[in-house]
Formats: C-alpha cells, sequence, structure tokens
C-alpha cells in the first residue's frame, strides 16, 4: 500500500464533513486530485459517463455548488487556508459548512 497524498486525504476529510456519498468522493477525488475529466473518471471508476452525470447533479444539488470546479476552487482554498492555519480565503471567511465566502462589500464600492 502506497501513503496517500496530502491533498487526496484532505478532499476524503472535506467530502466526510459534508456526508458527502462514497461515490460522489470518489468522484470529486479524482477531479480534484488528478484532474480528470467526467468520461476519463467514468473509466477509471468502470461506470458510463452517464452515472458519473447523475452523479455529479445529486453532489451538486447536496451541496449548493454550481459545478466541479466550484467545489475544486473551495477544496483548494481550504487545503491552503489549513495549511497556512487561517480560517479565511482570500479575505473572507469559511462558513459553518466549510464554505468560502467572499469578502463583503461596503456600500458604493466596486
Amino acid at each position: 500500500l502506497r501513503p496517500k497524498p496530502a491533498l487526496e486525504e484532505f478532499v476524503e476529510t472535506w467530502c466526510a464533513v459534508r456526508n458527502i456519498t462514497g461515490r460522489q468522493a470518489q468522484i470529486v477525488a479524482l477531479f480534484v486530485s488528478r484532474s480528470l475529466s467526467r468520461d476519463e473518471i467514468a473509466s477509471e471508476l468502470g461506470i458510463s459517463p452517464n452515472t458519473v452525470r447523475s452523479h455529479v447533479e445529486r453532489l451538486l444539488l447536496g451541496t449548493n455548488f454550481q459545478t466541479l470546479e466550484a467545489i475544486r476552487r473551495a477544496i483548494l482554498g481550504d487545503a491552503r487556508s489549513a495549511d497556512d492555519g487561517s480560517s479565511s480565503v482570500d479575505g473572507g471567511a469559511v462558513d459553518a459548512d466549510g464554505c468560502a465566502c467572499p469578502a463583503p462589500t461596503t456600500r458604493g464600492s466596486v
């Protein structure tokens, strides 16, 4: 057995605290850590691209993210925050669900 890279472990934990299903977590891990396309993920997992699409649709609905890329950005932002010990990303905060929130803007600012 090879040790898991730190990013893979972080993705597993990120998914677990959000109650993401095992198969959805596998899809997220392959997308985030190996940058695989949906077709490549299907091939890697031995399932059809339509099955991957269904898992992704349910994943997005359950997490309120719009795209897998948005999930990747959140995970990588959260991982960077964990590395430096901070609890904010790009001047924003991390909410109770662990999602990076943009910094608030003041009225009249651009």
